[in-house]
């Protein structure tokens, strides 16, 4: 079976946006809320997801999902808004910065964690265009190389409410 990681999934959703091109959010969301130095200990530890065979480690600094990983202070941030984690990494596509976001909550605290991933579809289109302002950005070839979205909290709120981010997965914690 051939799976993917949540951050290659979410690059790929984010790619399906317009012809393979990526949605990244220019800067870590949501804006101003705090950074968290460390997951929190309700958070840490390690969960499957029985649907999809896939396993998730997430300890103080780190957040390990098949064969990718980011560290916080180094190439992704956690922030806390409302009753969810998100977690931003920088984009590691050449030429196309900005972030990529995931969320996580807690549906049965200490056990089961669902995580959804932004989904950057072409029917999304007119939600992002109604919400907020899309930014275009242009290869010298005048080919499209990237959408840009900047939401302020509210906005960042009705995309969630809209379901611009879909379900993942649901992960069972099977070891603290």
């Amino acid at each position: 079976m051939n799976r993917l990681s949540l951050f290659t999934l979410a690059a790929c959703m984010a790619a399906s946006f317009i012809s393979c091109v990526p949605v990244v959010f220019e800067n870590p969301v949501p804006s101003g809320s705090r950074v968290m130095e460390q997951f929190p200990n309700e958070l840490q530890g390690l969960y499957f997801n029985y649907k999809n065979e896939d396993t998730l480690t997430i300890s103080a600094d780190s957040y390990v999902n098949m064969e990718d990983a980011c560290f916080l202070g180094e190439d992704c941030e956690l922030r806390i808004y409302r009753d969810f984690w998100v977690l931003n990494q920088r984009s590691k596509i050449e030429n196309q910065p900005g972030y990529l976001a995931i969320l996580g909550k807690l549906e049965k605290p200490g056990r089961t964690l669902e995580v959804f991933v932004f989904d950057g579809a072409a029917e999304k289109l007119p939600l992002f265009k109604e919400l907020l302002e899309v930014k275009e950005f242009y290869n010298e070839d005048s080919t499209l190389n990237r959408i840009v979205i900047n939401p302020t909290n509210e906005q960042f709120m009705q995309l969630i409410d809209r379901e611009a981010f879909v379900l993942y997965g649901t992960y069972e914690r099977i070891k603290p």
